[in-house]
């Protein structure tokens, strides 16, 4: 014959049981997450006005890195004068 289980895994049992439904519901009520596009192939077409304003920020950043790399190639040359024959 087998033997009867005890209250508290019954009454844990059911706990576990309503606590999975609960949870189910809760899952099921959460807003659906919208898409993480992992390629570039997947990406949506940027605007007109996204891509401007990429372009702006782009041309700015290009702009400084290479006025940057002029002052400091300068900088270099001047800092050399005192060795110059």
């Amino acid at each position: 014959m087998p033997r009867p289980k005890p209250i508290h895994d019954e009454l844990a049992a059911t706990k576990l049981a309503i606590e999975k439904v609960k949870l189910a519901k809760l899952e099921k009520d959460l807003p659906k997450a919208s898409p993480h596009f992992t390629r570039y192939e997947d990406m949506p077409a940027p605007s007109p006005e996204e891509r401007e304003r990429f372009t702006a920020r782009l041309s700015a950043l290009t702009e400084t890195l290479e006025a940057r790399a002029a002052r400091d190639k300068r900088d270099w040359y001047l800092s050399m004068i005192q060795f110059a024959p």
